[in-house]
């Protein structure tokens, strides 16, 4: 690779370091198969992936003044536009095909290590949030309407049975 190819990829790094939260993952016993399903799974759930030589991460991370303690080797870095969704999609993998670790990751621009990153996997997703709010707003509202309805069926159906025993 080209220093000027490296130097494009530092950027653009340094850039998305600042603007998102990323999980690192270990994918150095995953095999070729694994390895497509692995693109085909993030392509499906509009989650980016890229492989980053540990160098060039380290470079990104400096250049954002975060502190980290990497290991050697590649890195698979991992973002998405649901701040939780990295996370939990590499649990998720992990989990599925007992393949893989996580090697950490960056959440509000702070290096967290792999046991806060399994962490942050188990939070519920800005989705699942929506839908727990949107039912505890709902919630009270269906009460009401059973609660003034029930009353109004309950009178309905006596006179119901009013009218069929006198026809």
């Amino acid at each position: 690779m080209l220093k000027k190819q490296k130097e494009q990829i530092v950027e653009k790094l340094t850039e998305d370091f600042q603007n998102g939260n990323f999980a690192f993952f270990d994918f150095s016993e995953i095999n070729a198969e694994l390895m497509d399903e692995f693109r085909r799974l993030t392509h499906d759930q509009e989650i980016k992936a890229t492989v980053v030589k540990r160098k060039l991460v380290i470079k990104a991370l400096e250049q954002n003044k975060i502190t980290a303690d990497l290991p050697t080797g590649f890195y698979m870095v991992i973002n998405s536009d649901d701040e939780i969704l990295p996370f939990k999609f590499i649990k998720n993998f992990i989990k599925d095909k007992e393949k893989g670790a996580f090697q950490g990751g960056i959440f509000e621009n702070k290096w967290i290590d792999a046991d806060e990153a399994q962490k942050i996997a188990d939070l519920p997703s800005k989705d699942e949030l929506k839908t727990k709010l949107v039912f505890l707003l709902n919630s009270p509202l269906q009460n009401l309407h059973y609660n003034l309805s029930y009353n109004l069926k309950g009178l309905i159906n006596i006179l119901k049975q009013r009218s069929s025993l006198s026809s």
